[in-house]
């Protein structure tokens, strides 16, 4: 098993612990001893902002770009292609992930799905097309639904579903469509679509892993007939680009396929390459990739050619168009490209922007005017704290591909910045001018996924590879100094520590039935003791909170607050039930009076003032997504990061 390792002296020990539940966890703990001195309102707080989050769909029209993130829209305008700006954003968040977009006169309409198998429509007006309106929500009526894609043609609009076939809705009243659906499943999982006059395609999934392209034909609106279905290997196709009559496919082959037989789909020629999608204009089509663009000519459709390979940063590219004499790219690193290609055998990046909503925040920490947002795939996304816009990027040195990086838990200990990368290890940053963090160093720990700081001594944890937690002594930060490692019997999802004493929130990984909070003696780092432990009703516990002598622990079935003034004896003071989950990460807050456990379900506060009888306050939905962590910044303000579900702001 690959491990942490210290010096050849200081072998890897193995502590006699018990544990609890069951999912890999990333949890973050930002000034976690601190117990937080920011007064918080005596109203329950209001989800009042959702920015950033999944890459889903970007939609143009004219000089304006759709892009979904998430739950939410924003608006850019590249009418000036050295300067891409947002311009807008839909602020209230739609029912669940948008799956794609479709326009129709003055309309925006946006596909959804929960993360509990429901789905539904959003209905925006255009009537300020540079600041798109939620009109309507309109749940799908099915109990299980997954609609992935949705298109708009002659009048009507249609919504894919895997599981209910194709909700096709009159537009007749714009913003309250009728859906219906013959019942009868797609055999497949579709995410794209293109409209040409009758006809529909659309591109995904099969249940066995090929890509299928489906063509439709509604020239009778309510009644779709399907023309044909073409299947192709999935790997060698992972995207599908338009440019009628053809379509260009992407992945470990650049294809072309001939579409002027709407009934037939006609291969004509292939190279071998990797992208993971692509561009297409009349001429030439980009393979975007991890490393670079590929640039082929297709004038030809049976031989094309390879030409170019630009040294352009593509890494986490998800969303692409074509606009005109340009492109735009947008990634999963927060970043809005234009690209010109005035010379399609040239393409050039012309500017790039940062996107204000982070696209996969994990964490965050409030250094003086800045926020800092601990972003999945390159670092830190570097956002004012009054507005919460991202204004700037810092992306740490390591390889371009997804699996080194992984930034999934951070701590801020005064000016330095403790940062978690699964794919390294410990990465150390000085955030005094938080605007311009710096690295300062780095110790590889491979699988590390949380962090915690207490003093000299940095503590990391790992699932991967056996589980596992590690001692680094940074008493001089600049140097670093990993001192040893020691085996668990149970899975860590987050850490706490405080006076030589180390709390993990864990979770049975099949050795222990349970786990909860255990609490380790680290005074001494060669010879680490485990003290105690509690597990009452709290099997799986997710993330913990020091809060002078008690413990805030996020267990599956919701918070438990602890007497640890005695850290051998833990007692249980108080407990704020939750609707129970298993096997489903949990996260909580605290401050003053208050406490926000967040699963799935909900956001859930509670009043703590008497910690022996915490009391429910308020719920608030999230599309059946639950927060990775939860961070009180200031003023009342409280921001839950939902990974791929956005930023979501409580105030």
């Amino acid at each position: 098993m690959q491990e942490l390792h210290g010096t050849a002296r200081q072998a890897r020990r193995k502590l006699p612990l018990a544990g609890v539940l069951g999912a890999i966890l990333l949890s973050a703990c930002s000034d976690s001893g601190s117990g937080g001195s920011v007064p918080m309102p005596a109203e329950p707080v209001e989800l009042s902002r959702v920015m950033g989050g999944q890459l889903a769909d970007l939609i143009v029209s004219g000089q304006l770009a759709y892009v979904a993130t998430g739950r939410v829209i924003a608006t850019w305008d590249f009418r000036d292609p050295s300067a891409p700006v947002q311009v807008g954003a839909v602020d209230a968040p739609a029912g669940g992930l948008i799956t794609g977009l479709a326009i129709l006169g003055d309309h925006l309409y946006a596909s959804w799905r929960t993360g509990n198998d429901e789905s539904g429509l959003t209905v925006y007006s255009l009537a300020d097309s540079a600041a798109p309106e939620l009109l309507n929500e309109i749940p799908i009526a099915a109990a299980f639904s997954h609609v992935d894609a949705i298109a708009a043609a002659n009048d009507h609009l249609y919504l894919f579903d895997t599981e209910n076939g194709i909700w096709v809705g009159s537009l007749a009243e714009p913003e309250a469509p009728e859906l219906s659906t013959d019942g009868v499943g797609l055999g497949g999982a579709f995410d794209r679509t293109f409209v040409e006059g009758n006809l529909i395609r659309v591109f995904g999934k099969s249940f066995t892993g090929d890509a299928v392209l489906t063509t439709y034909d509604v020239s009778n609106p309510e009644t779709p007939q399907e023309l044909q279905t073409f299947f192709t290997d999935g790997i060698e196709l992972f995207d599908l680009r338009f440019a009628v009559p053809f379509s260009v496919g992407f992945g470990a082959k650049l294809s072309v396929w001939d579409l002027s037989n709407p009934s037939v789909v006609v291969p004509r020629g292939n190279a071998d390459t990797l992208a993971m999608t692509g561009i297409v204009n009349a001429t030439h089509a980009y393979g975007v990739g991890f490393d670079g663009l590929d640039v082929w000519d297709i004038q030809d459709p049976d031989t094309p050619a390879l030409v170019d390979h630009l040294d352009i940063d593509t890494f986490g590219a998800a969303a692409t168009a074509t606009v005109g004499d340009g492109a735009l790219m947008l990634t999963t690193t927060d970043r809005f490209v234009f690209l010109d290609t005035a010379d399609p055998a040239a393409p050039a990046v012309a500017s790039e922007a940062v996107m204000p909503g982070s696209i996969d925040a994990y964490d965050a920490a409030r250094v003086g005017d800045t926020v800092l947002f601990l972003q999945q795939n390159y670092g830190l996304a570097i956002a004012d704290a009054s507005t919460l816009d991202v204004v700037a990027r810092y992306e740490f040195d390591l390889p371009a591909t997804p699996q080194d990086r992984v930034f999934s838990d951070m701590q801020v200990d005064g000016n330095l910045a403790y940062l978690a990368a699964w794919g390294f290890g410990l990465i150390i940053a000085d955030v005094s001018d938080p605007r311009a963090p710096a690295e300062v160093a780095r110790v590889p720990a491979a699988f590390a996924h949380t962090v915690a700081v207490d003093g000299r001594s940095a503590y990391i944890a790992r699932n991967t590879n056996g589980p596992e937690f590690g001692i680094i002594d940074i008493a001089d930060p600049a140097n670093p100094n990993f001192v040893t490692s020691y085996g668990l019997t149970f899975s860590p999802a987050q850490l706490a520590a405080r006076d030589g004493i180390l709390y993990i929130a864990g979770y049975p990984n099949g050795d222990l039935p349970s786990v909860g909070l255990r609490i380790i003696d680290v005074s001494n780092p060669l010879n680490a003791v485990e003290l105690g432990f509690y597990d009452e009703e709290c099997a799986e516990a997710y993330e913990v909170k020091l809060v002078e002598d008690l413990a805030y622990l996020a267990c599956s079935n919701g918070l438990h607050i602890v007497d640890i003034s005695d850290p051998a004896v833990p007692v249980r003071v108080g407990y704020g039930q939750a609707e129970a989950l298993f096997d489903v990460r949990t996260s909580l807050e605290v401050r003053d009076d208050r406490a926000w456990f967040g699963n799935p379900a909900g956001f859930v506060e509670l009043d703590i003032s008497d910690p022996a009888n915490p009391q429910q306050l308020a719920v608030t939905e999230t599309g059946f997504y639950g927060p990775i962590n939860l961070r009180a910044i200031d003023d009342g303000r409280l921001v839950g990061m939902y990974g791929i579900g956005g930023v979501h702001v409580f105030e």
